[in-house]
């Protein structure tokens, strides 16, 4: 009987030891309890890159805090956001020491700059105002198209029309120009080409492996380096880059080179001449040490620029001559002989692209002005001339996806007059 008492008595002793034991590990895995200040100091962060039309997570993470401790809210949050829901788990750092962390889930109706209100968070019993990270929300990739993009090498040449949004680089005769080819918003590269142009020295220099994007990212890859020297003086395209690549939503889109033009002179180029119709792309503290040339004021302008009035009436003409009977053509001259008087000749026929049936397709006219390859004002974008002939091929709110043949994008859907 003696022996059953001091083996249960040492069975206690060992029970009650190995319970101290994990109550004293259980406790030194939770980190040192932060202070004051460095609670002030903690920040909800994004998970990942947020999109418009899904869920999208924020984390914050409060190390040596336990679940109990935590209680968050929200304030009122800006219009287009919509709070979801929320999750209290703990979570272990590198070194193993334990934590709480929240996650909360947002959407959001439109892309840019998002700025969030500070959550709200009770933490042992004292309030603080934790700051969200500013993002930029993305659109949702299944609407991106892919887009190629040029960085010059000489930044400091590139002009912008302040009229028309026209960029132009100027350059003089024999002079090289080096540049470089970028391509966004794809998931694989199935072909790419290139043309020599004319009364020119074209090099490709470079050319870089693009690995295949199975995730969102609004990263550049470069595609290939290139060196074109003009022999001649005039105004210029840029030589031209086919690209054949994926985008997000599976779809196999062919690309060309934003609209750039090359003004070619004779002589060296004199950088302290501007013209007041341009800007340059650099700070503003360089545009006060620039004086106007005229010579090239009457340059950039004798060409006529189609208004919107003039795009208006041109949408008239052609929705006529889209209902028109196939053997009246007085619809289809008058608006031939108008579009004559604006400079544009050569256009597809408005009965022609019926009769072959792609009536199911809206057009319209598109008025100028900045295109984007994904449908937000806050992105790299090029410029596209007036009073050009689109299919409006999808709409994501106010934004249209148009198609030519001399460019493809995302415009405001002010800047389309449809063919009714």
């Amino acid at each position: 009987m003696e022996k059953n008492a001091v083996k249960s008595k040492r069975k206690q002793r060992a029970g009650l030891l190995v319970l101290f034991l994990s109550i004293f590990m259980n406790s030194q895995s939770w980190a040192k309890t932060p202070s004051a200040a460095e609670l002030k100091s903690l920040v909800v962060v994004p998970e990942g890159n947020l999109f418009t039309a899904q869920e999208n997570c924020y984390v914050l993470k409060i190390p040596g805090i336990e679940g109990y401790q935590v209680q968050t809210d929200l304030p009122q949050l800006p219009l287009g956001v919509k709070f979801l829901s929320s999750k209290k788990e703990e979570y272990f750092d590198e070194e193993s020491n334990r934590g709480t962390q929240v996650r909360l889930w947002f959407s959001f109706a439109e892309t840019g700059l998002t700025k969030l209100p500070p959550l709200i968070a009770k933490i042992k019993g004292r309030t603080y105002y934790l700051p969200f990270e500013n993002v930029v929300i993305y659109e949702n990739p299944y609407l991106i198209s892919p887009v190629l993009t040029v960085d010059f090498a000489d930044s400091a040449r590139l002009v912008t029309n302040k009229k028309t949004g026209e960029k132009i680089y100027r350059a003089s005769v024999g002079e090289e120009i080096h540049y470089q080819v970028c391509l966004q918003y794809f998931t694989k590269v199935l072909n790419y080409s290139w043309n020599l142009p004319k009364d020119a020295i074209f090099t490709e220099t470079k050319r870089h492996e693009i690995q295949v994007n199975k995730e969102f990212t609004p990263q550049k890859f470069p595609v290939a380096d290139f060196v074109w020297k003009p022999l001649k003086e005039g105004k210029y395209e840029l030589p031209p880059v086919q690209v054949e690549a994926v985008s997000y939503n599976g779809s196999r889109k062919q690309l060309s080179l934003p609209d750039y033009t090359v003004s070619v002179e004779n002589g060296k180029t004199d950088r302290s001449q501007k013209n007041d119709l341009f800007t340059l792309n650099q700070p503003k503290q360089f545009e006060q040490a620039f004086k106007a040339d005229e010579s090239q004021k009457t340059e950039a302008v004798e060409k006529y620029i189609p208004t919107i009035e003039d795009c208006r009436k041109l949408a008239e003409l052609r929705s006529r001559e889209l209902h028109s009977s196939y053997w009246n053509t007085s619809a289809k001259s008058a608006r031939i002989e108008f579009e004559k008087s604006i400079g544009i000749e050569g256009a597809e026929d408005e009965t022609k692209s019926f009769l072959v049936g792609k009536f199911s397709r809206k057009c319209g006219i598109f008025t100028g002005g900045n295109v984007s390859p994904v449908p937000e004002a806050k992105v790299q974008v090029f410029s596209a001339m007036p009073a050009q002939r689109v299919r409006m091929l999808e709409r994501a709110g106010e934004w249209i996806f148009i198609e030519n043949k001399n460019f493809s994008g995302w415009v405001n859907s002010s800047q389309v007059i449809e063919i009714k």
